[in-house]
């Protein structure tokens, strides 16, 4: 499955469950991705070469975000892109993984 033209609700962030209600997002569309922090519109370029996946450095929005643990999790999605160098997709799952092949990121495909 290609990413170009998905939307995905961020699950997990290096193992640890996403903010319910606070989940962030990723689209993918023209080697452009963005989304939301769970708080702040994000936005980075990205190059897919068969499973190898790249993002650029990332732009968001600056808003106060609201919540316990809301901006800590901001902080570790935008970090955690960085480190994103492979990509997988299973029965509507996407998992994001570093250099150790460890998953960084999960979501699921929204519909």
């Amino acid at each position: 499955m290609s990413l170009e033209g998905t939307s995905w609700t961020v699950t997990h962030i290096v193992g640890k469950t996403a903010i319910d209600g606070s989940e962030p997002s990723i689209a993918f569309d023209d080697g452009r991705a963005a989304g939301t922090t769970g708080c702040n519109r994000w936005f980075s370029a990205y190059e897919v070469d068969g499973d190898t996946i790249s993002f650029g450095m990332a732009g968001s929005t600056m808003m106060m975000c609201h919540g316990d643990g809301v901006m800590e999790q901001e902080q570790a999605f935008l970090r955690t892109l960085e480190l994103v160098e492979t990509f997988e997709v299973a029965d509507e799952a996407l998992s994001l993984s570093g250099s150790e092949g460890t998953v960084l990121l999960a979501a699921t495909l929204d519909s």
